[in-house]
């Protein structure tokens, strides 16, 4: 009769070193940091629009008096309209 000898094989665990720690979350990190660099890169393409279909650049440089307020202003630039 002969003998067999069974051997269970050996169990290794994953033993992450501190660079490799520091690897690992700089690869996990960066998707996030690349998605937060677009947003707010692409955040600052919003331009300013006017209801009235003037164009964007189309500015009235007004001198503003002792006195005035906001809404007179308002009120003088654009008669027919609601001044808020």
């Amino acid at each position: 009769m002969s003998s067999i000898t069974v051997t269970a094989a050996p169990t290794t665990r994953l033993r992450l070193t501190a660079r490799g720690r520091r690897v690992f979350a700089f690869l996990a990190a960066l998707p996030v940091v690349v998605a937060l660099a677009l947003a707010v890169v692409g955040g600052g393409a919003a331009l300013a629009s006017s209801e009235t279909g003037a164009p964007a650049d189309a500015f009235t440089e007004i001198t503003v008096m002792s006195g005035e307020t906001l809404w007179s202003i308002a009120e003088d630039v654009a008669p027919g309209s609601d001044p808020r």
